[in-house]
């Protein structure tokens, strides 16, 4: 299970350990062309600030503007191989709690929940099992918005991995 960039990190373990991988859980993450795909909706403005958000923040993974071309392309490759197991997709859908959580105004909400909808769909796919649940009353942070649908997603997907033992 994985969270925004955490579940970038849990695509390229599960595509690089295979036979490690039993079932996915993927929380509102990230997508290797999401930058790109709302490039068109960002303003050149917007288009910097997106960027600088790469380098806002410490990270222990090193997860820099300049690591950025590495990391999806380690995506596009390894993260789209996964084994065919049971994956759900959770996506934080409400604008209002996106807007609560504090949205930068550079940030087009309206495509990028649109956006973020269609990666859903095309993560979902990564395996024959996947699917898409939608948070109806979360923003990106599903697991505070509504814990409930985290712990139910990791339940249905053991469920799923201990009926085929």
């Amino acid at each position: 299970m994985g969270h925004s960039f955490g579940s970038q990190i849990v695509r390229v373990f599960a595509g690089t350990y295979l036979t490690e991988i039993a079932g996915l859980v993927l929380v509102d993450g990230a997508q290797e062309d999401l930058g790109q795909r709302m490039r068109p909706f960002l303003s050149e403005e917007g288009w910097r600030a997106f960027r600088a958000s790469w380098d806002a923040y410490p990270s222990p993974e090193d997860v820099t503007l300049a690591r950025l071309p590495d990391m999806e392309d380690g995506l596009r490759t390894v993260g789209r191989a996964l084994p065919d197991v049971p994956l759900v997709v959770l996506r934080g859908t409400s604008r209002a709690a996106w807007e609560a959580a504090g949205t930068p105004p550079w940030w087009p909400l309206a495509e990028a929940l649109r956006v973020m909808r269609e990666v859903s769909v095309e993560e979902a796919r990564l395996t024959s099992q996947g699917r898409v649940v939608q948070a109806e009353r979360s923003g990106h942070m599903v697991h505070h918005d509504q814990p409930e649908l985290v712990v139910e997603a990791i339940r249905q997907v053991l469920e799923v991995v201990r009926t085929r033992r």
